[in-house]
């Protein structure tokens, strides 16, 4: 990118997210096998970046023959938002769902599992030019707030902890 200068200030994280009350009534969905079993709330997108169920059991290196997605939606907002609302279990990025994890609105019913990818949102600025203080107060409240988030793995390298 010439001219351009910057870095990520945001990995794109995959979580499972399950609505609470739902998990009081299945509090047996702690495995990738029980999970594969749920209900799953589907991404369907020709955005080749965006994980899916069965991309995010790969990576979590879990076979899944069949496996059924009882609600498909066209973006992660959508599908964190029918999750909230108790339809199933989405995959949600982690900035996405921080907030609503802290709040009891969702939580991970396989703990600390999530798959990094090596995607993420950056901040990019002209290299020439000069600064300006709209410009700089922008760059630093996005600087601060991404240095407040909560830190997950390195890209491409899954965090497993299967209790199978």
């Amino acid at each position: 990118m010439g001219g351009l200068f910057g870095g990520v200030i945001i990995w794109r994280n995959n979580i499972p997210g399950l609505f609470a009350g739902i998990f009081e009534q299945n509090p047996d969905i702690t495995t990738l096998s029980a999970l594969s079993q749920s209900s799953l709330i589907g991404i369907q997108t020709t955005h080749t970046e965006w994980m899916t169920w069965r991309a995010w059991f790969g990576l979590m290196d879990h076979k899944v023959a069949e496996f059924e997605e009882t609600v498909s939606l066209n973006t992660y907002p959508l599908a964190i938002e029918a999750a909230v609302n108790g339809l199933g279990i989405a995959l949600g990025w982690a900035h996405l769902v921080d907030h609503l994890l802290e709040d009891n609105k969702l939580i991970r019913p396989l703990g600390n599992i999530s798959a990094r990818t090596d995607h993420g949102y950056y901040l990019l600025k002209a290299s020439y030019g000069h600064s300006f203080p709209e410009r700089d107060r922008v760059e630093n409240w996005l600087l601060e707030l991404s240095a407040s988030r909560k830190r997950y793995q390195q890209p491409g390298t899954p965090t497993l902890n299967k209790t199978e």
